[in-house]
């Protein structure tokens, strides 16, 4: 009988709940924020720009903060504002750096190698 409670017990203790992947919440914390800028950015900009690509800005954001385990309520912030710079109040001011370097890194143009200089003509005598 006693083998049986300890059983019953190591039954229970593996099904806790298991804590939520961070990436995930993080993850649609950042589709929600790249959306509302894009949002605000398209309002903002001329038709005739070229078009954004959140993609790598979602990746990025969600990187950042997997990376610096920001805390819950702040996810939350990012998931359902409407405005960001509130929430991006509430990282410390190495996460907000994080974020930022990320973002800049995302929307820089693709730095391209200049192209190979031509051998000189040879004068003639």
């Amino acid at each position: 009988m006693r083998g049986l409670v300890v059983v019953a017990l190591l039954v229970v203790a593996g099904c806790k709940k298991h804590p939520p992947d961070p990436r995930l919440a993080c993850r649609a914390a950042a589709d929600h924020a790249v959306e509302r800028s894009l949002e605000q950015l398209r309002t903002a900009m001329k038709r005739d720009s070229p078009p954004l690509e959140p993609a790598g800005l979602r990746a990025g954001l969600t990187d950042a903060c997997v990376e610096d385990r920001w805390p819950a309520p702040v996810i939350e912030c990012f998931a359902h504002a409407t405005e960001l710079a509130p929430c991006k109040a509430k990282l410390t001011p190495e996460q907000r750096a994080h974020v930022t370097r990320h973002t800049m890194t995302m929307l820089a143009p693709p730095v391209r190698p200049a192209p190979p200089a031509k051998p000189a003509k040879p004068k003639r005598k």
